[in-house]
């Protein structure tokens, strides 16, 4: 029977069930969307004080960076205004607080822009010109050495710095309750120089602004005040010395009110008053044209009396006063040598540069002729003779040569061609091909190069000293090593026949002959170095007994200079007394004539009838008599101590010395010490003395790297100094290539002030506020 597949039952379908979003799952959307919106803004609510906050700093650093701009440029603080956008002029009442000149500041903040909103202002005006701010007022001119001011008109940053002084000065020693004012972080009330305030986005009962903010009097909430329910300004103030600061005056407080650039003016009217001094001296000397060796004393004592103190002043108050004291007594110290290159330099040179960018520039000016006025004793009569020259010449008036001097100096630096020379009278001729002239950089190459051969030279004798004197030293003639001995023993038979044996030493008698080799080399080397030591004494004894013979040629020099001037001087003191002068610059110099020759002639010394540098070089005969007593009595002690320990290293026993010595000294013959009675390998009697004999014994070798020793700390201090003016004169060299005016270098254009009273009204009017000019000086390029 079939079977047959039977067919599967059909299904009923299946329900479809809906697709999308239930009502629950779309009120959890919409809950997280609101409540992220409400976030968001929670979030954005709580960043607007900071953003006001920042705005708020950003208007008040800006006004602030715009008001000392302004003051550099004007050399006064604008006044307050009676709205935000009123003109510069348009000012409140004395000693009230208004609006910002916004307008007249955007044209000069240094980043353009604007403070994006009003801001209320005060400034400290004083009772008179002298202490008010917002004034420009001339205030400060140089003084001289009577404390009289010099007539300068110009009202530049100076006479701000000097007005900031004033203000400082009198709210010291109490707060002016009239001017602008506010309190400091403990609540203490406080004058200030000028105030800042930016109202916040609450405003206040009756305005923008908040507390005493609003109000018209000259007078702020404290910049520490935090924000409250009922105050969210924000106050900056500028106090007197940090506005000083700032503006380059450096210092405006109670203990130092008038600043170091006030003070770097006044120094330079010192030196103007120095520089007239100077020129009265300089017509007298012209006038004295026969005075010789005395006139030097005369000029030394003219020195000390009258410019030795503004000098001093001078050099420790200006931060950089060109044309000094050192430059001058380098130009007149090489001055004398051929080709005479830094003659050029001494005339010419009076310029001043001030603290805060206050450049001069070079001028001629007449301090340059002290240089003439101050020749030392030492120098001499032709030093004097010189030196009346450079004064007769006179000083340059007129604008100075900047090409010449940037010649002059750069030779003298780097080396260079010169085409002029001085003959035997010291007059100047010129030479067409030139010839090529050393400067300081390759004096200096020169010293590097002596210096390294002298510590070559120095460090060859200290090893053949190493050499000579170590143990075993090649000194010593050491007898040759024992050998063993040995012999022949022959023995003859009955024939005759002869039969020979060598024999040899014994070992026992030949290690004793072996000691006693060893111990012969001790002992000689035990002779050996007590020799040494004491040829070591004698010339370290010789070497300082050379350098007190030395010292006393050197006090016997002094004592005869002084003689002679004391004479000269005498001889011009009695000329005085047969004459009396009439003439004011003649009376003064007989007067400090009398007072030299009693100071220099007084026996014993008076230290009160000298001046202090007089004393420290004891210019005085009878000191001078004293030091030459004790120079020789140093001197006999020396050359007693040599003798003596000459005579003990000479007698000392010495072993059998080796044939070392390299060279006779004597052309054609030979050194023959053991037949010459004065010669010894060791040392030589009267070496020192024979620049001929070159034989390099151990005494001579140890004396040389004595000397040795000593050159290399001379020349390495000659060095030294030498590399420092160098570097000296290529600074100057390089500043006046830098100010040569219409130069092919690049070199600046500056202003040029020709005369010493000139370029102190030049830097009055240069002021000290930054690079901007005050309108009220003169042409920056014109000669006043």
């Amino acid at each position: 029977m079939e079977s047959h597949p039977v067919a599967p039952r059909p299904q009923p379908p299946r329900a479809k069930y809906a697709r999308g979003f239930s009502l629950l799952e779309t009120a959890m959307v919409v809950l997280l969307i609101g409540g992220a919106i409400a976030v968001g803004m929670l979030v954005l609510q709580a960043r607007k004080p900071v953003r006001q906050v920042q705005a708020q700093e950003q208007a008040l650093q800006w006004a602030d960076q715009a008001l000392v701009a302004y003051a550099a440029a004007n050399a006064h603080l604008p006044c307050p205004v009676n709205t935000p956008t009123s003109d510069i002029d348009d000012c409140v009442g004395p000693n009230q607080k208004g609006w910002l000149p916004t307008r007249a500041l955007e044209a000069v903040h240094p980043g353009g822009g604007s403070p994006g909103q009003p801001l209320r202002y005060m400034v400290y005006r004083g009772g008179a010109a002298g202490s008010d701010l917002a004034v420009a007022s001339n205030q400060f001119s140089p003084h001289n050495w009577k404390r009289e001011a010099h007539d300068f008109a110009d009202i530049n940053g100076l006479d701000l710095c000097a007005v900031i002084a004033n203000a400082a000065r009198e709210s010291t020693s109490a707060v002016k309750a009239d001017r602008a004012r506010t309190s400091d972080i403990d609540g203490n009330a406080i004058n200030v120089a000028y105030g800042l305030s930016v109202a916040g986005p609450t405003p206040g009962d009756s305005g923008l602004f908040d507390g005493l903010n609003q109000q018209s009097v000259a007078s702020m909430e404290s910049p520490a005040r935090g924000a409250d329910s009922g105050y969210d300004d924000r106050v900056r103030v500028r106090e007197f010395n940090t506005l000083a600061q700032t503006l380059g005056c450096h210092y405006a407080d109670a203990t130092n009110p008038d600043g170091v650039v006030l003070a770097s003016l006044d120094m330079l009217a010192l030196a103007v008053d120095v520089s007239d001094e100077v020129d009265d001296q300089n017509e007298a000397l012209i006038r004295d044209t026969q005075s010789s060796y005395e006139m030097a004393i005369v000029s030394e004592v003219f020195a000390v009396l009258n410019v030795a103190l503004a000098a001093a002043s001078i050099a420790n108050s200006v931060s950089t006063l060109i044309a000094g004291s050192t430059q001058l007594a380098t130009a007149v110290a090489t001055c004398p040598v051929p080709p005479f290159v830094s003659c050029g330099l001494i005339a010419p040179y009076t310029a001043a540069v001030t603290s805060a960018g206050v450049a001069i520039g070079f001028a001629s000016g007449a301090t340059a002729l002290a240089a003439s006025a101050l020749v030392a004793i030492s120098l001499g009569l032709d030093k004097t003779k010189q030196a009346r020259d450079m004064a007769k010449a006179g000083s340059s008036k007129g604008p100075p040569d900047i090409a010449g001097l940037k010649q002059n100096a750069c030779i003298a630096a780097e080396g260079g061609t010169l085409y002029e020379k001085a003959d035997e009278n010291g007059n100047m001729i010129p030479v067409p091909l030139g010839f090529w002239k050393d400067g300081l950089k390759q004096e200096v190459e020169k010293l590097e190069q002596k210096l390294i051969q002298t510590i070559a030279d120095r460090d060859a004798a200290q090893a053949r000293l190493d050499w000579l004197g170590r143990i075993p030293s090649h000194l010593i003639d050491y007898p040759p090593r024992p050998v063993r001995r040995s012999w022949q023993e022959c023995v003859t038979d009955g024939n005759g026949n002869q039969t020979c044996q060598t024999k040899y030493e014994s070992d026992a008698s030949y290690n004793q002959r072996i000691d006693d080799w060893l111990e012969t080399k001790r002992h000689m080397e035990e002779v050996l170095q007590p020799k040494l030591a004491a040829i070591r004494a004698a010339e370290d004894a010789y070497f300082q007994w050379e350098t007190t013979v030395e010292l006393v040629e050197q006090a016997r020099t002094g004592r005869d200079q002084m003689n002679e001037a004391i004479g000269q001087l005498a001889q011009q003191v009695q000329q005085c007394d047969l004459s009396p002068p009439t003439e004011l610059d003649a009376i003064r110099r007989c007067s400090n004539n009398r007072v030299a020759l009693m100071g220099m002639s007084a026996n014993p010394c008076n230290p009160d009838l000298l001046t202090a540098d007089q004393v420290e070089k004891r210019q005085c005969l009878a000191w001078k008599n004293e030091d030459l007593q004790e120079a020789e009595a140093n001197e006999h002690e020396a050359q007693q101590a040599y003798a003596s320990k000459f005579w003990t290293a000479w007698t000392l026993p010495q072993p059998p010395i080796a044939a070392y010595l390299d060279d006779a000294g004597i052309p054609g013959l030979p050194w023959v010490c053991s037949v010459t009675w004065p010669c010894n390998d060791l040392i030589i009697l009267g070496q020192h003395d024979n620049e001929n004999d070159k034989r390099e014994t151990y005494a001579m070798t140890y004396y040389k790297h004595l000397g040795l020793v000593v050159a290399v700390v001379e020349q390495t201090k000659e060095l030294e100094a030498k590399r420092e003016a160098y570097e000296e004169a290529q600074a100057q060299c390089d500043a006046l290539r830098a100010l040569e005016l219409g130069g092919s270098n690049g070199g600046q254009t500056i202003p040029v002030w020709a005369g010493a009273e000139a370029i102190l009204q030049g830097a009055n009017c240069k002021g000290a506020t930054g690079p901007v000019q005050p309108s009220l000086c003169p042409s920056a390029g014109a000669t006043p």
